[in-house]
Order: C-alpha cells, then sequence, then structure tokens
C-alpha cells in the first residue's frame, strides 16, 4: 500500500514552500490558534451593544415624540373647593394614604371612601401642570379622581410659554398699550396680541444681540488695547516711544468704548420702554383664604415666547405649535422657563 510522503522542507526550501508545508502538516490549523472565538466574542459585543444604542434610541424618542404636542386646558374643581386651570400631563394610579383621606372635607369623605372601598383602596390621580408660579408657587398639582367635582374645557383658556417663571395659564380679558385699555375681551385681547407680538420678539431679539454680541465687541477690543499695553511694557522701557504709543492707544480706545456703551446703553433703554408699553392682562384662579378667586395679572408682550388657546386649535393649529417647539429646542437657547 502507498503512503504519501511530504518532504520535509530544509533552509534551501523556498518560503512559498515552507508555508505550503505548514499547511499540509497542520490543516488549517485550530480555531482558537487563529483567534476565531475571540473575533466572533468581539463582534457580538459589537452587535449587542448598538442592539442596546437603537433601542435606548427608540425608546427616547418615542417617549420624547408626544412631550412637545398640545394639549387641551382643563379646569377643575375639587372637594374643598379649589379651582385649578392646566394642563394634564400624565395619571397613575396609586394607594392614598390616611394624611389624604383627612385632608378631604367631611361632606365628600364618605363617598371618596365609598370609591375606595370599590377600587380595592387604590385612586387614579393625575398630575395638571398648573404653571401661575410667581401667584402660587408651584408649578404643578397633583389632583385624585375622589378629590374631583368635575371639570371643564373653558374656550378661551390660554397658554403662556414666557421667558421666565414658566408657563401662565389664564383667560385673556384686557390688553394694555402704554395703560391705555384697547381692547376689553377674550377675542380681542388675542386679536391685539397676535397683531403686536412679532414686533415685540424682534426688540427683545435686538437687545439681546446687543447686550450679548456688540457690548462684547467693545469689551473684547479695551481688552486687547489693554493686553497691548502689557506685551509693550514687557519688550521695551516703561518710559520707550512703544509703550507711550501703546498707552495713548489705550486712552483712546476706552473713550471710544465710553461713547459706544453709552449709545448701546440708550437703544437699550428705548427698546425696553417701548416692549414696556403692550401687556395682555389675563384673569386666573388664586386660592385666597381658603376661597377659590378670580385675579387678573398683566404679562409683558415680549417675554412670551409663544401663545394659543388651547381648546380652540384644530389639528393643523397643533401640528403647527408641536413643529415650532420643536425648531425652538434644536436651533435657540435654553429659556430659564
Amino acid at each position: 500500500m502507498a503512503t504519501l510522503s511530504i518532504p520535509i522542507p530544509d533552509k534551501t526550501t523556498s518560503p512559498q514552500k515552507r508555508s505550503r508545508w505548514r499547511r499540509q502538516t497542520t490543516g488549517h490549523g485550530s480555531m482558537l490558534a487563529n483567534g476565531e472565538p475571540m473575533i466572533w466574542l468581539a463582534g457580538g459585543a459589537l452587535a449587542v451593544c448598538l442592539l442596546m444604542i437603537v433601542t435606548l434610541i427608540i425608546g427616547i424618542t418615542i417617549n420624547a415624540l408626544g412631550a412637545f404636542w398640545p394639549v387641551a386646558l382643563l379646569e377643575v374643581k375639587t372637594v374643598d373647593g379649589r379651582m385649578l386651570l392646566g394642563e394634564p400631563t400624565r395619571t397613575e394610579v396609586y394607594t392614598p394614604s390616611a394624611a389624604v383621606l383627612d385632608a378631604v372635607p367631611a361632606p365628600s369623605k364618605e363617598a371618596a371612601q365609598v370609591l375606595l372601598a370599590k377600587q380595592q383602596g387604590k385612586s387614579t390621580r393625575t398630575l395638571y401642570r398648573t404653571g401661575n408660579y410667581e401667584l402660587t408657587g408651584e408649578h404643578f398639582n397633583w389632583v385624585s379622581d375622589f378629590q374631583t367635582t368635575g371639570q371643564s374645557a373653558p374656550e378661551w383658556g390660554m397658554v403662556l410659554e414666557r421667558l421666565k417663571l414658566g408657563r401662565f395659564y389664564g383667560t385673556p380679558v384686557r390688553f394694555l398699550i402704554d395703560g391705555q385699555e384697547v381692547a376689553n375681551t377674550p377675542a380681542a385681547s388675542w386679536q391685539k396680541f397676535q397683531e403686536t407680538h412679532a414686533a415685540a420678539r424682534e426688540r427683545w431679539e435686538r437687545r439681546k444681540s446687543i447686550e450679548r454680541d456688540e457690548i462684547g465687541r467693545v469689551n473684547a477690543r479695551q481688552e486687547a488695547a489693554r493686553l497691548a499695553v502689557d506685551e509693550a511694557k514687557l519688550d521695551y522701557p516703561a518710559d520707550s516711544p512703544q509703550v507711550r504709543a501703546a498707552e495713548e492707544k489705550l486712552r483712546q480706545t476706552q473713550d471710544w468704548a465710553g461713547g459706544e456703551f453709552a449709545r448701546l446703553r440708550k437703544e437699550i433703554d428705548a427698546l425696553a420702554a417701548e416692549n414696556q408699553k403692550y401687556q395682555l392682562v389675563m384673569k386666573t384662579w388664586l386660592w385666597k383664604g381658603n376661597q377659590p378667586q378670580q385675579v387678573e395679572s398683566p404679562v409683558q408682550v415680549s417675554d412670551i415666547v409663544r401663545a394659543y388657546p388651547a381648546n380652540q386649535l384644530g389639528t393643523l393649529s397643533k401640528l403647527g405649535v408641536y413643529c415650532s417647539r420643536w425648531w425652538e429646542f434644536v436651533s435657540s437657547e435654553p429659556r430659564e422657563a
């Protein structure tokens, strides 16, 4: 029986023949020797990481897509007589504590206990974004189902998204220009707001540009002149022509800067004074002396980034608010609110 003989390469054998001999004697080599398990492990880990990242992005996207969608503005009356106007943000099931039940007025406590008994001690509560922080000191309020005696969607309930202090919720009652009433109904006040809002925001943007950019350029020029003096003093004697020239340039720059600051401050004051003329007066509910009261609060038009009558919006109008919020989110600086 013939046998296969593979000659052992010697020093005179070419590298190509030596490589062929190794493949013939060892086959393809073990997977471990070639590192294939680690390659597959690294590839699998990469696939898992990519899947986790994609899943996280999808989860964030799903939860974020509805964050900017405008919702109805509800007026809720509670068993203790409060009136809350706000946007429902989320609902959850919970077990009320004894303290929560004790706070329910006596006439309504029995009905609350019966309702909880039917629901095995559980209750549903809704978190309302009620805003009006300067009046109430709160942005949100929880309201349980057994604490509610009724709710409605007021036709002229309006949402004001402001630069500061968060949102304001209420009904427009008057519009003032330089302290003079030019509208005294919700519809007329809303119309005047729409007519003046764009110009007021342009003046606000102009003021912001002056404070951030133009004043910044003046300060930068002053600082450059001051540094030039310091550099001249490092390179030349204190009484040298170069130092005196740099100091003279600094004095000229400071004189120029003083004039620029005065001019820019005058323009800022003029823009602020013009914007202060336009105010939208809102009426809202406030809890005073254990009684709900309606109060009026003026809001400067230039401080309002966006406003809309929430319960009058159609699908296209809601889509417009939604896109506007997204564009502000990706293109503008964050607001204090």
